[in-house]
């Protein structure tokens, strides 16, 4: 038995870019156009053109179901309230906590509230303890209530709650999930800076890096010698932008510019392209920087290195270095996404459907034919290498039985994009797929 081919472009370029702000194309498909059963659908071709959005039309609704009102009632977060980018998650669990209530009419029974995850102090991962996070919704007045995320534009992906439905509770907890303001800022907490609480190194981040001289000897801190060299003057505080955070380190790495011969004075560029960082000296005196501190791989106590691209290691004896690797620093703070390219097209078709799992037993299920790293999209453009891994069989689908039984009902099929991570997926132009769809004579 072989399979016959057809060819199809999938596009929104005639979108109205100002009311349609979702990244949904709805298309139908003609009548007669399949000779045969329909088995697969091939991708060719992607092209898009994206910014990542925290909240967006794709990932800003929720269902609660609570005693007074007896119904479910579904919650819709008006994005045009929210006048600036929500940056971090102090933010945004006001911003639901808000919605919740005031949809329901209620006075600040619901609450939302999210915990960072803190590792052991000697947990070998602990450098990335700032960048996990765990949300909790609950009611004030301890009524149980549900929350049903299954939408298909539902925020729990995003919060930790995949699509699930929780039932019967007065509180239910989120999954760890990458923190959710690191995708739009820096948070830095050092408690060198915090004259109102005892020292404790232990608890800093993302403020610290080591600072060697000409000789690689490593140059004490000058407000408490138990710190590292480096030590951001934040004591509890957000970054929100690259050119800050150059600004900042700058001027704390030239606080010691006299402990070299010739005197230093250290310039920081950031290359957008590859996301990396550049440290110079210009006047050429040679230098040193660091992150394992304590000489351990164990603990970081504030490191610098995954905000700025280095491995936790020593840097001796450059007049000029460069990022390693990519910074993990705003929207590149999770390199690990994926866009998922989706459709009701696979409706019914179930075994074909994606499920991304998550800690504490959550799971987000996604209509998903196509999986693509973002690692693997260049110049708005992806092209599978692997053909095999970009076919997905729909043979069970609904789509297949409207055609492969004449069924006479509408053949319109949605096509939306989302992100694993949950952030909403923003159009800057448009996107467009090139698809082939196997049907069998």
């Amino acid at each position: 038995m072989s399979l016959n081919k057809k060819l199809f472009t999938v596009s929104n370029l005639n979108r109205d870019t100002e009311e349609d702000i979702n990244n949904d194309i709805t298309v139908t498909f003609p009548d007669g156009i399949f000779s045969g059963k329909i088995d697969s659908i091939d991708l060719k071709h992607l092209y898009i053109d994206y910014d990542y959005e925290l909240l967006g039309s794709s990932n800003n609704q929720l269902t609660i179901t609570y005693p007074a009102r007896g119904t479910p009632v579904n919650i819709t977060i008006d994005l045009d309230s929210i006048n600036e980018t929500i940056r971090t998650d102090d933010e945004l669990v006001l911003i639901i906590a808000d919605a919740i209530n005031t949809t329901l009419g209620l006075n600040n029974v619901f609450q939302v509230y999210y915990d960072n995850v803190v590792f052991y102090r000697k947990d070998i991962y602990r450098d990335s303890s700032r960048l996990i996070s765990n949300f909790t919704i609950f009611t004030a007045n301890n009524v149980a209530f549900n929350l049903d995320f299954s939408n298909k534009f539902s925020i729990g992906p995003l919060l930790g709650f995949g699509n699930d439905i929780y039932e019967d509770n007065f509180i239910f907890k989120g999954g760890n999930i990458p923190s959710l303001g690191a995708y739009n800022s820096i948070r830095v907490i050092n408690s060198a800076y915090n004259t109102f609480k005892t020292y404790d190194q232990y608890v800093d981040t993302a403020c610290k890096l080591m600072l060697y001289d000409s000789d690689n000897q490593k140059i004490p801190n000058k407000i408490d010698a138990r710190d590292t060299t480096i030590s951001l003057p934040i004591a509890n505080g957000y970054i929100y932008s690259i050119g800050q955070f150059i600004k900042y380190l700058e001027t704390s790495m030239n606080e010691y510019k006299d402990e070299f011969t010739p005197e230093a004075d250290f310039k920081i560029s950031f290359d957008y392209t590859t996301y990396k960082f550049t440290i110079e000296n210009t006047t050429g005196a040679r230098f040193g920087i660091g992150f394992r501190f304590n000489n351990s791989i164990y603990n970081n106590y504030g490191s610098l290195h995954r905000e700025l691209g280095f491995n936790k290691t020593e840097y001796l004896y450059v007049t000029s270095i460069t990022s390693i690797q990519s910074a993990a620093i705003f929207d590149r703070v999770y390199n690990n996404d994926y866009i998922l390219i989706c459709s009701d097209l696979i409706k019914n078709n179930f075994d074909e459907q994606l499920m991304v799992l998550g800690s504490s037993g959550s799971y987000s299920g996604y209509e998903s034919l196509f999986t693509i790293p973002i690692t693997e999209i260049e110049n708005y453009s992806f092209t599978p290498i692997h053909k095999e891994d970009y076919r997905t069989r729909i043979n069970a689908s609904l789509f297949a039985k409207k055609y492969s039984e004449s069924l006479k009902s509408s053949k319109k099929v949605n096509f939306y994009l989302k992100s694993s991570t949950g952030r909403h997926i923003k159009m800057n132009a448009q996107w467009s797929i090139n698809i082939m769809i196997n049907y069998s004579n």
